[in-house]
């Protein structure tokens, strides 16, 4: 929601006397604005998301039959609660590409709509 502080009002207003109304400001004006603030949350998002820990661990703890384990919780139940350090390693090893990816993609999208 931050990012709508940073649209000028000089650009709103200007966009309110040419006639735009409520969609067209919206989606032709603010959203091309705040597109990279949206796309850093989303490289946030989807980091946190694989890598998160917390949620699963304390809701479920992998749930029945290691079901609901994402690679972090996966890793952290292989590698320190099971002790066999080199296979949790492995696993988040095996995480670190999948995320690079992702990050590349959503970078190069982004500067795709900077340019």
């Amino acid at each position: 929601m931050d990012g709508f502080t940073s649209v000028p009002n000089d650009v709103l207003d200007a966009a309110t006397i040419d006639g735009a109304g409520f969609w067209r400001r919206n989606y032709q004006i603010i959203l091309p604005i705040i597109a990279p603030i949206i796309m850093i949350a989303v490289i946030f998002g989807t980091v946190f998301t694989f890598t998160d820990l917390s949620v699963v661990y304390l809701l479920t703890k992998g749930g029945p039959i290691n079901g609901t384990h994402v690679l972090g919780s996966l890793a952290f139940q292989v590698g320190i609660l099971s002790g066999d350090v080199a296979h949790g390693a492995a696993i988040c090893l095996f995480l670190f590409p999948f995320l690079l990816v992702a990050v590349i993609f959503l970078l190069r999208a982004l500067r795709r709509r900077e340019i």
